[in-house]
């Protein structure tokens, strides 16, 4: 069962926080049906901002993984962006993000920002060898409400600068955190196929630039990004 841990607000926007301590119908990405260990953080920002600023929600997800990123470096736990909704520790994940618009009126609009992190979870049980958590890295349990607190101050500033000033400032900041910027990758889309080369950056549209053999840089989005061997 869901419910309301705390509600804030800024000039720009709403964020009403809903948690669930044993999440059994979660949803990922690409549609699977998600479960969450005991131990696990779920849940479900609703967004509420202006609804002249609609064209950032696309970056609904990126914002949300820089700020679970930022609050795990409050407790000492350096981390990654993984493009687009994700967050790695050492190479195994730790956090993901799942975002999705919903219309409501001429003036507001709400985006739906669903987040699960590895908080309180042994990595050591099978299962789990290759995922990450905050117990893991701390070596203690610690408390969720404070973290949601910590994690729910980031999605208020980042949010808030996000629907009032735009995408830059927050993409620069995931480009600093950027997992595998600098080496191999591949993009894998329906549309376009597979395409190999040097992770760049993302770009101003949230797009990850692969920097091919020939020396073209070609942006790719609407697919899955992973690291080559």
């Amino acid at each position: 069962m869901a419910k309301v841990i705390l509600s804030r607000k800024n000039t720009f926007l709403n964020i009403l926080l809903l948690i669930s301590e044993n999440q059994v119908y979660g949803q990922s990405r690409k549609g699977f049906d998600w479960l969450s260990p005991p131990g696990a953080m779920s849940g479900t920002y609703i967004i509420s901002y202006p609804s002249q600023a609609s064209s950032m929600v696309r970056f609904s997800s990126m914002t949300a993984a820089l700020s679970v990123a930022e609050m795990l470096g409050s407790i000492g736990i350096s981390s990654k962006i993984k493009w687009e909704n994700d967050v790695f520790v050492d190479e195994c994940k730790i956090s993901g993000i799942l975002s999705e618009e919903v219309k409501n009126s001429r003036d507001n609009s709400y985006v739906l920002v669903g987040i699960g992190i590895n908080c309180n979870i042994d990595t050591n049980i099978t299962g789990f060898e290759n995922y990450s958590s905050i117990l893991s890295k701390t070596g203690k349990k610690l408390e969720m409400k404070v973290l949601w607190e910590t994690l729910s101050s980031r999605i208020l500033v980042n949010f808030g600068e996000l629907f009032s000033s735009g995408f830059e400032g927050i993409c620069e900041r995931i480009n600093k955190a950027l997992l595998w910027r600098g080496r191999s990758a591949s993009f894998s889309s329906h549309k376009n196929g597979t395409t190999i080369g040097i992770l760049v950056k993302i770009d101003e549209f949230g797009r990850a630039i692969l920097r091919e053999n020939n020396g073209n840089e070609t942006p790719c989005s609407h697919g899955s990004l992973k690291l080559n061997a």
